[in-house]
């Protein structure tokens, strides 16, 4: 069954039913907590995915096997989004979220042709995201220059590519989720293959 029938539509079968939602950002941003409140949130509840669930293992043993962090990374995602793709393609919704680059998303999804995807940067304020990393999450070892411009990176990769960028730092919780349903609503819309039945159910 589609997304948009499952989340308030009918509409003809579709070659590609799930929508992909992917979720990027430095950490402390938020994404996990906005991930796993949606995930109670939203009837019926998204197949929500984790990109650090895989393990991350240390510096020393991605340059061992891939050469360089970066290519660590460029290897995972790939590996999560043909995992995606093929193996969770029975799940109407699917939001995934995880630190990598744009642009690995981007080839991932393009290489298996699938185009049912949206990409999101989530994003706070250096001081925001450095207070929660050191008071609540209790690691102020990731509250570094290095994040810092990881931070800066994918904001000016988002800023280029006209991607929605959402910003946690003065919204409640409940704000954020009503964002994100808005959105996820109007990706439903707007890929429609027929006229929409009923309002969504978020």
């Amino acid at each position: 069954m589609s997304a948009m029938a499952v989340y308030g539509f009918k509409m003809q079968a579709h070659a590609q039913d799930s929508l992909i939602i992917v979720l990027t950002g430095a950490s402390g941003v938020g994404k996990t907590t906005l991930v796993e409140t949606l995930a109670q949130e939203v009837s019926p509840p998204p197949l929500c995915l984790h990109f650090d669930s895989i393990g991350i293992p240390t510096v020393q043993e991605m340059l061992t096997t891939y050469g360089s962090t970066r290519m660590w990374q460029k290897a995972m995602t790939e590996a999560w989004i043909e995992r995606l793709v093929r193996e969770y393609h029975h799940a109407p919704l699917i939001i995934f979220e995880g630190q990598t680059d744009i642009e690995f998303i981007e080839a991932a999804f393009s290489a298996l042709r699938f185009s049912r995807y949206k990409i999101i940067l989530v994003s706070c304020t250096t001081e925001t995201r450095k207070q929660r990393l050191v008071e609540l999450r209790q690691q102020p070892e990731l509250a570094n220059p290095e994040m810092e411009a990881w931070s800066q990176y994918l904001s000016k990769q988002a800023e280029i590519k006209g991607l929605p960028e959402l910003n946690t730092t003065r919204m409640s919780m409940s704000e954020l989720i009503v964002w994100f349903k808005n959105f996820i609503r109007q990706e439903l819309e707007s890929t429609a293959s027929t006229s929409i039945a009923q309002s969504l159910a978020l």
